[in-house]
C-alpha cells in the first residue's frame, strides 16, 4: 500500500502545476505529456468514483494495471472540457455500460463524467481486450478534446472555447450509452 500511496502522491504533485491554471479557468495549451498526466489522474479519479459507488463495476485488475502502468490502458478514452457555471466545484456521474451485450449481463464497460472546478473530464472504459474506439459524433463532442489515447500534439483548453453549463453536464454524462 505504501508504494501505491507514494506514486499517487507523485502523480498529484506532478499534476498540480498543470491542473491549477485549468481549475482557475485560464486558457492554455496542453502538451502531450501534460495530457498523459491529466488522463492518468482522470482515470484514477474514475476508479475512485467506482469504488465509492453503490454498485462498483470495474474489475479489480484494472486498479492493479493502473498502478503498474501509471497511465491509462488502451481500452480507455479520456476527454477534457471546460465548465462555465459556479454551482458545482465537484460534480460526478459514474455507471456501468453494457456494450453489445444484453441488459441482464454484467456491465462490460463504464463511463465517468466529473468536474474539478472549471474542468470537465469524461472517462470511457471497456473491460475487453484491445483499444477503445468511438466514432464521436455526439452533439457535445465539439466542447471536448481527447487526451487519451495519446494525441501526440498539443491541444488548446478549453476546446474550441466552448464550455459546459449546469444544464449540459447531465447531457454530457448521458451522451455515452451502452
Amino acid at each position: 500500500m505504501t508504494c501505491n500511496n507514494r506514486w499517487l502522491s507523485v502523480l498529484e504533485k506532478d499534476l498540480q502545476p498543470i491542473l491549477s491554471p485549468l481549475i482557475s479557468g485560464e486558457e492554455r495549451s496542453l502538451s502531450p505529456d501534460e495530457q498523459r498526466l491529466l488522463a492518468t489522474w482522470a482515470v484514477k479519479t474514475a476508479l475512485m468514483l467506482d469504488l465509492g459507488s453503490d454498485q462498483p463495476v470495474i474489475p479489480t485488475g484494472f486498479y492493479h494495471d493502473l498502478r503498474l502502468r501509471r497511465c491509462p490502458l488502451p481500452s480507455y478514452i479520456v476527454w477534457i472540457g471546460a465548465y462555465r457555471d459556479w454551482h458545482y466545484a465537484a460534480w460526478g456521474s459514474h455507471g456501468g455500460l453494457r456494450l453489445g451485450i444484453s441488459a441482464d449481463e454484467s456491465p462490460n464497460g463504464f463511463v465517468s463524467t466529473f468536474t474539478a472546478f472549471r474542468v470537465v473530464f469524461q472517462v470511457f472504459g471497456k473491460f475487453t481486450r484491445g483499444g477503445a474506439q468511438m466514432d464521436d459524433r455526439r452533439p457535445v463532442a465539439a466542447a471536448l478534446a481527447p487526451i487519451w489515447p495519446r494525441q501526440g500534439r498539443p491541444i488548446d483548453w478549453p476546446p474550441n472555447r466552448l464550455a459546459f453549463g449546469d444544464d449540459s453536464l447531465a447531457e454530457l454524462a448521458q451522451s455515452i450509452k451502452g
